[in-house]
């Protein structure tokens, strides 16, 4: 999967942004973006945000944004904790660890290749509905939404492929991963009905499950591989 960084910093007390496209960690972006533009330092870097390449899949997965641990190790939903890959197939998690864990690059690379043929054979897509934004973490709770927020380039394309949404978290709260599916919508001239996408004079099933994220209170961690089980059990 190819992985893009956004950047906005500071340069002359004038506010910049630059996307770089190349399979660079959080920190090895950081310095690129110092040393390629003599800044100070990290205390001129405003925000840093990434973002994944979309799979596209008739059972489209939508996530909000990148969290910048995944975006370090290569592949999203690969730091332990997430239930992502477990909760679909107990095989996909022994590659996730392997992306995680394994310090030889190509061991990684492999496991990778192996998650992406599975979700491709089974017609399941990954995707987040935001490239780029400003937060000051990894939760949806803390993106800003007074400053520039860089939709998927791809998700509408996405979502009119798709056959059923599944979104990671049942919340239907503000800044939720339900919320941000509904603000695109409005902005996109799409209509949400009963919580289903209407558009195209198509109807396409939308439903949101347990989220993947470890921290989901593990009483409900029966519930959710019952209710995981029930979308992905034809795989």
């Amino acid at each position: 999967m190819k992985r893009k960084w956004e950047v906005r910093f500071l340069l002359n007390n004038q506010k910049h942004s630059v996307v770089f496209e190349q399979d660079l960690s959080e920190r090895e972006v950081r310095q690129l973006v110092i040393q390629k533009y003599g800044l100070s330092g990290d205390a001129d870097i405003l925000n840093v945000s990434g973002a994944f390449e979309s799979i596209p899949g008739k059972k489209l997965f939508l996530g909000t944004h990148a969290i910048n641990s995944s975006l370090d190790l290569g592949f999203p939903y690969s730091k332990t904790g997430n239930k992502f890959y477990e909760l679909i197939n107990p095989e996909l998690e022994t590659l996730r660890k392997i992306i995680e864990k394994d310090p030889n690059p190509e061991n990684s690379k492999n496991a990778i290749l192996k998650i992406e043929k599975y979700f491709k054979d089974n017609e399941i897509g990954i995707a987040d509905m935001i490239d780029f934004c400003e937060s000051t973490s990894s939760k949806d709770q803390d993106i800003c939404l007074n400053k520039p927020i860089v939709w998927n380039e791809k998700l509408l394309e996405l979502l009119e492929n798709a056959e059923l949404i599944i979104l990671n978290g049942k919340s239907t709260n503000s800044k939720s991963a339900f919320w941000f599916l509904k603000k695109y919508c409005r902005e996109n001239g799409i209509t949400i009905q009963d919580g289903n996408l209407c558009f195209n004079n198509k109807i396409i099933k939308c439903t949101r499950v347990y989220g993947s994220s470890g921290g989901v209170r593990e009483r409900f961690y029966k519930d959710r591989k019952e209710e995981w089980k029930k979308l992905f059990e034809q795989q």
